[in-house]
């Protein structure tokens, strides 16, 4: 998913900003899930 991204990232630098606070509020979420621990 990550290479995915990096492909619209490198031609869309302000695209970067958004999605990494969409990515970090998910990563958020999971680690917030007790499956993570």
């Amino acid at each position: 998913m990550v290479g995915d991204d990096r492909s619209n990232v490198d031609e869309n630098a302000n695209e970067i900003k958004p999605v990494s606070v969409s990515r970090l509020r998910a990563i958020r979420k999971l680690l917030s899930s007790p499956d993570m621990g």
